[in-house]
């Protein structure tokens, strides 16, 4: 049976109407088995022949991407910054996005080990030989590609732990709740003393949970930044920040350049 579609909202794309038109996306959920470890495949495609390449930039979820392209295939870490992609030509690339502490089902390294950085997946996936990362690589659709890479990611699975379980449910709380800017407001919902909940996101995320405020924070500001509605000392007060120029320093040093910048693209 096929995967169903992901209709969830598109998130952390910057500059997301100009830049669909250099590509098309297709989604789909992986199935109830994988539900607290995947949440999306994700399949991009473009073909730009006779146009200038185009780098796309993303703000991701705290979370590990598993991606096939041309060059083969790598495990992505969480990223604290603007990741960028360049795309030329003609090409596709095929991505697993897990959920926040998704891959800890697949390995008993903390997430900060993998934070910032491209690693091998063969380092985690032994058993996934040569052979299988080429013919997902080479795969030209959504559903071809899962075809081969879902049954290999059942294969050697490890139940999400409750660990894991609460670790997805407390990042969700904060994408869900434009009200959360402290981390000690995440500790008294989730009743649980702060450097407990470091630790938690050290191991299952490989951020820390201030980081991940900021970052859905950011989503926010980004949104109506596309739609144009930006008052940027009501956002920043909105955010939690005391003054308007922390708040352009946080924004710059994750996005790459300041807010009045981002408008004028």
């Amino acid at each position: 049976m096929a995967n169903p579609p992901c209709n969830n909202d598109i998130k952390g794309v910057l500059h997301l109407s100009s830049s669909e038109q250099h590509y098309q996306l297709s989604r789909a959920i992986p199935c109830s088995k994988l539900k607290d470890i995947v949440e999306q495949y994700w399949f991009v495609s473009w073909d730009l022949r006779q146009q200038p390449p185009h780098v796309q930039k993303n703000l991701p979820d705290p979370c590990v991407n598993l991606f096939f392209d041309e060059q083969g295939a790598k495990l992505l870490g969480a990223v604290s910054k603007v990741y960028t992609y360049k795309m030329q030509g003609v090409g596709h690339v095929f991505g697993i996005k897990f959920m926040p502490s998704g891959f800890c089902s697949y390995t008993k390294k903390p997430m900060s080990s993998f934070a910032e950085q491209y690693s091998e997946p063969k380092t985690v996936f032994q058993y996934w030989g040569d052979d299988v990362l080429d013919d997902i690589k080479l795969k030209t659709s959504l559903s071809a590609a899962i075809a081969v890479a879902e049954p290999l990611l059942l294969a050697n699975i490890t139940p999400a732990t409750e660990k894991q379980q609460l670790t997805n449910a407390i990042v969700s709380f904060i994408k869900q709740s434009p009200h959360v800017t402290h981390v000690n407001q995440i500790a008294a919902h989730f009743e649980i003393n702060v450097r407990a909940l470091q630790r938690l996101f050290e191991r299952y995320v490989g951020l820390s949970p201030k980081w991940v405020i900021r970052k859905y924070r950011l989503h926010e500001v980004l949104d109506n930044a596309e739609n144009n509605k930006q008052d940027w000392l009501a956002t920043s007060m909105a955010l939690g920040y005391t003054d308007q120029a922390h708040f352009i320093k946080d924004f710059k040093d994750i996005i790459g350049v300041t807010p009045s910048s981002y408008l004028e693209f």
